[in-house]
């Protein structure tokens, strides 16, 4: 499939890693140039595994209102104020059980997220590791100690953070839970949503809905995670620290999220349609 650049209509792209810089906040060039991208008529559309309550006020700071991709693609929202265009939850006590049994044998931090709130069990010293704004913000995060009880409930996605060590072990765990699907969002992350649910598959949802061809998105990725995202796409694109499973993936490689890597292919894409 070919995909002409001057012929773009939708820019999707990933958060951590590929749109935020190693300090995970957005550079005023990166975000001046999404401006500049929005200014032409071309959509630009927010695709991450963070929850809908956190993205949303994000983007409200930036005086945006964008198409959501959240919770790793169980949320597809056309925007802050919606509507809702896909929504996949999960919750039976049997994976939820299981779920827990593994934070509890690999002394992981787990997180439950839903549309509006979080819910973690896990040691502080995840805490103080990640320095994570989502379970900092305690308008939305709720700490249990029973999460045997506290997590039986639906939800969008749920987050592990393990030991660099226990990495491995923990994913082969994973892997016996065949009712979940579960992906490495980072080097000791993993992500589990409801089989079928990926940021590929609610890109195709969001195309569909605006009427847009896949031929005309563009996508920038670096996770594993993105690797869906990048391969709908018809323009797909991977900043220089991505993975090697993503660059494979990727038509065009920009430099990394620290040089503005997306602000750099944005610029592209616009000179090119000019």
């Amino acid at each position: 499939m070919k995909t002409k650049t001057n012929n773009i209509r939708l820019i999707a792209t990933d958060l951590d890693g590929t749109l935020f810089n190693s300090q995970r906040v957005i550079s005023p060039t990166t975000l001046q140039a999404l401006k500049r991208v929005r200014q032409s008529g071309i959509q630009v559309m927010l695709t991450t595994g963070r929850p809908f309550f956190m993205v949303s006020e994000m983007v409200d700071s930036w005086e945006m209102d964008l198409p959501l991709i959240c919770s790793g693609g169980a949320l597809v929202i056309a925007g802050n104020e919606g509507p809702v265009i896909s929504e996949f939850s999960f919750h039976s006590k049997a994976e939820m059980d299981f779920l827990v049994g593994i934070a509890r044998r690999h002394d992981a931090l787990m997180v439950g997220e839903t549309k509006d709130e979080s819910v973690w069990f896990g040691s502080d010293s995840f805490m103080k590791k990640r320095e994570t704004k989502l379970l900092e913000d305690t308008r939305h995060a709720t700490r249990t100690f029973q999460p045997e009880t506290d997590f039986d409930r639906p939800f969008l996605k749920m987050s592990f953070i393990v030991a660099e060590e226990k990495v491995k072990l923990a994913g082969e765990a994973m892997t016996c839970l065949q009712s979940l699907d579960y992906v490495y969002a980072g080097y000791e992350d993993f992500d589990l949503t409801a089989k079928g649910v990926n940021k590929g598959k609610a890109l195709k949802a969001y195309a569909e809905y605006a009427g847009i061809p896949r031929g005309q998105i563009a996508a920038f990725g670096d996770q594993l995670n993105d690797v869906s995202l990048l391969s709908y796409a018809g323009l797909p694109i991977a900043v220089e620290n991505a993975r090697p499973e993503v660059k494979a993936a990727a038509k065009w490689v920009m430099p990394s999220n620290d040089e503005d890597g997306v602000a750099q292919g944005l610029e592209r894409i616009l000179a090119e349609a000019s």
